[in-house]
């Protein structure tokens, strides 16, 4: 008899047979010894992306393919949520709600609050825009404004939901995004003057790509020393904010130039989704990965742990100033590999915590 799926000895949940975690908690499934094998015969050569996954997650010390979920990881979107559920999201991280670490949830997380975060945003942007058409209000800028800052703002309230540790509040969040963001370009400029700003050619775009995800490196340095960051969830918070913030106000800045339409921040805005943000969230929380419980030391650099993500951060950045053929394709392909990186890392982030646990 050929099995079709197993039901998880933590949680009971029903699994398709060959699945190595659970769906639902996230724990490893037991297979019975006569037929464990026989899981793993069916599928003798690893896919791309279980390879992928793989070969990202022993960068941060698990030897094993990571399976991604996109349908349950997603699947609180579709769901109604109330404001109270809202509220209570956006009150974690002080000190009367911060929670202790036997009530914090190893499961895979599932957040969706971010969505409606981007929903209200681009409906204001909307509103804006009916009045330059309809009323002839010149509220341009604002309109830019609300876009450029659309995605990273939606963004920043993902890693915030993803943070089970709930040890950081919204506003210090808010203040990191926006401090951090303006540092980070400070710092870009200021390495910008010794390396030049690079060019189109593959060289010029891995100088860009070194000068700028090293500036908000640097910064990322300076919240894990100061908010004495240990968890790779809190590195993945504070990396995402700066990185939107980064993205936000360079966002303006290209969609504020005398020669540029209303598609140059739409377009900026989207590409979000997948640059600044996501390559910040995954050095710095590679790098709380690297530091571990010690302090931030120079050598947390030379480590594995954070130095593989470092260098393929700048290698997609490169590619992704780098002037190609079939632009829009390869826009997509680099958006998913930095989403695969980071899902690995959630991974790696759920291990951390039911390792503190046990």
């Amino acid at each position: 008899m050929i099995m079709t799926y197993i039901y998880c000895s933590h949680c009971g949940y029903k699994n398709k047979w060959g699945n190595i975690f659970c769906e639902k908690c996230g724990r490893k499934i037991a297979y019975p010894h006569t037929n464990k094998s026989a899981a793993y015969s069916k599928k003798p050569n690893d896919s791309v992306i279980d390879s992928a996954t793989k070969t990202i997650n022993s960068w941060t010390g698990e030897n094993e393919k990571v399976q991604i979920n996109l349908s349950s990881f997603f699947s609180q979107i579709w769901k109604r949520h109330t404001e109270d559920q809202a509220e209570e999201i956006f009150i974690a991280g002080t000190k009367s709600t911060t929670p202790s670490l036997s009530e914090i949830s190893s499961r895979p997380v599932q957040p969706w609050l971010y969505t409606r975060v981007l929903a209200f945003v681009i409906i204001s942007a909307a509103l804006l825009g009916l009045l330059c058409i309809e009323f002839n209000n010149n509220v341009i800028l604002a309109l830019e404004i609300a876009v450029c800052f659309s995605v990273p703002i939606s963004l920043t309230v993902f890693f915030f939901e993803v943070n089970v540790f709930k040890n950081i509040s919204f506003y210090t969040v808010i203040k990191i995004m926006v401090i951090g963001g303006i540092f980070s370009l400070i710092v870009t400029m200021c390495i910008y003057t010794i390396t030049g700003s690079g060019d189109i050619s593959f060289i010029g775009s891995f100088i860009i790509g070194f000068v700028e995800e090293t500036g908000k490196i640097l910064v990322g340095a300076y919240f894990i020393s100061q908010l004495k960051l240990n968890h790779i969830f809190n590195g993945m918070l504070v990396g995402g904010a700066i990185g939107a913030g980064f993205a936000a106000f360079e966002n303006v800045q290209y969609a504020t130039n005398l020669q540029s339409t209303i598609m140059v921040p739409i377009i900026r805005s989207l590409c979000s989704f997948g640059t600044h943000s996501i390559w910040c969230a995954i050095t710095v929380s590679a790098l709380v990965l690297a530091k571990g419980n010690k302090p931030l030391t120079w050598n947390n650099i030379a480590n594995h742990k954070f130095f593989n993500f470092y260098f393929f951060v700048i290698l997609l950045h490169a590619l992704w100033d780098w002037s190609l053929p079939f632009e829009e394709i390869k826009y997509i392909i680099l958006i998913c590999i930095a989403w695969l990186i980071l899902f690995v890392l959630i991974h790696s982030g759920l291990r951390e915590v039911k390792q503190l646990q046990m």
